[in-house]
């Protein structure tokens, strides 16, 4: 039980680290550019949205210990390492 504790205070550390140096702004600025909106939405998702959708992924990510996407973002938690990414295009060969 302590070592889920731990576990969960990294995490927590982790999460308010990558929430405080991520730059929402610049993400922001990119989907005004683009004209991105997401389906819930008619508009560009507001600083306040787009954080707590990279709350929401990066907390799936960490239960589920996997990589998890929507809207652009990207979370992944693996070996006691979280990432939050913004992708604007991205391809792959994987079939």
């Amino acid at each position: 039980m302590k070592k889920k504790n731990k576990s969960k205070e990294h995490f927590a550390k982790l999460s308010n680290e990558i929430l405080n140096h991520f730059d929402f702004e610049k993400v922001q600025k990119a989907m005004c550019a683009l004209d991105w909106k997401w389906l819930s939405s008619d508009s560009t998702p507001t600083l306040e949205e787009l954080k707590e959708t990279a709350t929401y992924l990066m907390n799936e990510a960490y239960k589920e210990n996997t990589k998890i996407s929507t809207g652009g973002f990207t979370a992944s938690y693996k070996k006691e390492n979280l990432e939050l990414c913004f992708h604007v295009c991205q391809w792959n060969t994987l079939y």
